[in-house]
């Protein structure tokens, strides 16, 4: 058999990346993933989203099902309500550690703490499947890190928390345990792709 095709994607916003550590939460084995946020109205974006459905017409020809339809995008849903923000989420996982580089080409090793916001690229291969209803699954192979973002535990804002009004402000407790000591403060995976996600172009 031939093997698979190297391709890479744009430049994007990571999504829940497991890059060094894999994620448990739906499988015991681990596996390492990452979502990338894409933007139709960024011409480099809106040519991968295309690129996207030639992969699966060109899995479906391969599959029993011809009309085998399982995506590997789905669209970006806002936490707090559920509406569409208007970009999409592509997912790309392995059962093995996908190697790291940085922006000038270095390889990275260690525990790196690779978190939401990062701007990477992704080298993948896609192939597709005839389980689940079939359709074309992308198989993360490599990440350039562009611009990291560390991950350090999640923000309010990761939890769908803005900023409200109330006498509870953490900053201003500390800052007054210290003071009554005489120191000064220091500086201290949700919806499944559906029919309706279908790439409009």
């Amino acid at each position: 058999m031939a093997e698979k095709q190297l391709y890479l994607t744009p430049r994007a916003e990571a999504m829940y990346p497991f890059l060094t550590k894999p994620s448990t939460q739906f499988d015991k084995e681990g596996t390492y993933k990452v979502s990338l946020l894409l933007d139709p109205g960024n011409q480099e974006h809106k040519d991968f989203l295309v690129r996207l459905k030639g992969h699966l017409e060109e899995g479906q020809k391969t599959l029993k099902d011809k009309k085998a339809n399982n995506k590997p995008w789905k669209k970006n849903k806002r936490v707090e309500d559920g509406s569409e923000t208007g970009l999409f989420e592509v997912q790309f996982k392995s059962q093995y550690p996908p190697r790291l580089f940085d922006a000038v080409g270095n390889k990275v090793t260690g525990d790196l703490n690779v978190g939401n916001g990062s701007i990477i690229r992704v080298a993948y291969k896609f192939a597709p499947y005839e389980g689940f209803g079939g359709g074309i699954a992308m198989y993360l192979q490599a990440v350039q890190i562009l611009e990291l973002v560390e991950w350090s535990g999640g923000a309010a804002s990761d939890y769908g928390f803005t900023s409200e009004t109330g006498a509870f402000n953490v900053e201003d407790r500390f800052a007054g345990a210290m003071a009554e000591e005489g120191q000064s403060p220091q500086n201290q995976d949700s919806h499944q792709p559906t029919a309706d996600d279908d790439i409009p172009f």
